[in-house]
């Protein structure tokens, strides 16, 4: 049995969540502690699965924090991390907390060594994680083309066809060049620069605010998003650029795409892979001039094109590569 009030919900045939609300916040836990409660729910899941007939083949891992799941599990088992992001980064932390991102790289350096295949969703970071791990496969990030693909009703909240929109949808964070949204608002008062997405960092929201063209929807909920980003004009991806940027394989890169709107992005080493599809901006100035491209020379042609490059980039053709991998895995075992 499962500890008590931890919940099992089946959402799919094939899929259950694990309800550790009752738990409350573990990620605010000492780092020790939460390492002990994760272990003990990964050993007590594995074994209410095989009370139920369910046996497990394959752990999965995707964070740095999950390494306490590791404790207690026999080596029989494969290991797979999926390493979407450089966790390792200040970006990453709020406090710039330097315990916290030694934390973070013990505990991804355990997960590296103990891992069967490595997933890397960069370049940059296929080539951190090979430093320590025995098998790296890269495979980017991708998209539900068909989600996207739903059409939009005529009303929509904040929306207003007497501007062009510039939209941005994901996470408010560290990694985004906010000296660059400045500018381009400044430049072109004439724009609306929209931004969907959950923001954790107040300082960050109130320089957002300060231009009067730039605004904040917040999260929506993911069924929603398509209907959203039909308002939009033009998608941008404003991210630093540098090492840190250059490990990012951004998921909304692959969604902008499927909407068939123009994209512009900052120099990021695998935005320049989606090149022309996605418009590579080299400076401020550019990115204000790579928008106004996208905007005058936008037609039917080039969304065919961009729909079809996010065709070629969807989950399903992603998931090929990684069962195949795993069941090769397998079948040498």
């Amino acid at each position: 049995m499962l500890l008590p009030g931890i919940l099992m919900k089946r959402v799919d045939s094939n899929l259950s969540i694990l309800d550790i609300s009752i738990l409350g916040n573990i990620w605010a836990m000492s780092n020790l502690l939460r390492d002990l409660v994760i272990s003990i729910l990964t050993l007590q899941l594995i074994r209410h699965l095989s009370e139920k007939g369910i046996e497990i083949d394959i752990v999965w891992l995707s964070h740095p924090t999950q390494a306490g799941a590791l404790a207690l599990l026999p080596p029989r088992y494969i290991y797979c991390y999926d390493c979407m992001d450089d966790y390792l980064h200040p970006a990453f932390s709020a406090k710039q907390d330097s315990a916290k991102q030694d934390y973070y790289r013990k505990n991804e350096q355990k997960i590296l060594s103990r891992s069967d295949i490595v997933f890397a969703t960069s370049a940059s970071l296929e080539r951190k994680c090979a430093a320590s791990a025995r098998k790296v496969i890269r495979v980017p990030n991708g998209v539900d083309v068909e989600h996207f693909l739903r059409e939009s009703p005529n009303e929509l909240v904040g929306w207003s066809d007497k501007k062009k929109c510039i939209g941005f949808f994901g996470a408010i964070g560290p990694w985004i060049d906010f000296d660059l949204l400045s500018h381009i608002a400044r430049a072109h008062p004439e724009w609306i620069i929209r931004f969907i997405g959950p923001c954790d960092y107040p300082v960050l929201r109130s320089r957002l605010l300060i231009e009067k063209n730039i605004e904040l929807i917040g999260e929506i909920p993911y069924e929603k998003l398509p209907l959203e980003a039909n308002k939009f004009d033009v998608c941008i991806i404003p991210f630093k650029t540098g090492p840190f940027g250059d490990s990012i394989n951004p998921v909304k890169m692959y969604e902008y795409l499927a909407t068939g709107k123009p994209v512009v992005s900052t120099s990021l080493a695998e935005a320049r892979d989606m090149a022309p599809a996605i418009r590579i901006a080299t400076d401020y100035a550019d990115f204000s001039r790579q928008i106004e491209h996208s905007l005058a020379h936008d037609d039917a042609l080039s969304r065919e094109s961009r729909l079809k490059l996010a065709r070629d980039n969807s989950w399903d053709r992603r998931m090929i590569v990684i069962k195949q991998s795993i069941n090769q895995m397998i079948d040498d075992a």
